[in-house]
């Protein structure tokens, strides 16, 4: 994962520094591919924090407002708004998989959905092949609040992805502070 800073610079003085799109560098992983979290560590690849605005993923035993155990037991992925911030917006990103190889790949994952949470709170799923760009899958953003607490299987074919040797799954957390 490699990214820089770039900064106007004169004779006298220096500009603010932005940051530079961010690259994964590495082989891929081919699939299957099942992830958990175990003990709050990643058994099967590097999982990343990609461009985020005034949100962050962490990796927990337990998932925070409202309290949550893991679906399996191990631990959460979950996306929380930054300290002071009205709104927030982060992205985790699956280590590299190389689609080319299986007919009808499809994601499974387990989500948490409660009345607890606000309206507003949502998880959107795309791909990330390195532009900078998000690319959102048609159909699939998932709102995180419900009639009913519980963890649902959420499925999400990726046949439209198959010419692609070096992606990433892409979840993004929209959320709102308590």
């Amino acid at each position: 994962y490699v990214y820089y800073y770039v900064a106007p610079v004169n004779g006298d003085d220096e500009g603010y520094a932005t940051a530079s799109n961010a690259q994964l560098l590495g082989e891929s992983t081919t699939l299957p591919f099942a992830e958990s979290w175990p003990y709050q560590t990643m058994e099967n690849g590097t999982w990343f924090r990609g461009s985020s605005r005034n949100a962050t993923w962490y990796v927990r035993y337990k998932g925070y407002d409202p309290l949550t155990d893991a679906y399996d037991g191990t631990g959460v992925a979950s996306c929380e708004t930054d300290r002071d911030q009205t709104f927030g917006m982060g992205t985790f990103l699956s280590p590299r998989l190389d689609l080319t190889l299986v007919d009808n790949p499809v994601l499974k994952f387990y989500m948490y959905r409660s009345p607890e949470y606000d309206a507003g709170v949502q998880l959107a799923v795309g791909m990330d092949w390195g532009d900078g760009a998000q690319h959102l899958i048609s159909g699939a953003v998932y709102n995180a609040h419900a009639d009913e607490a519980g963890w649902c299987e959420i499925s999400v074919p990726l046949d439209g992805y198959t010419h692609l040797s070096s992606v990433s799954v892409a979840f993004y957390g929209y959320v709102v502070p308590d």
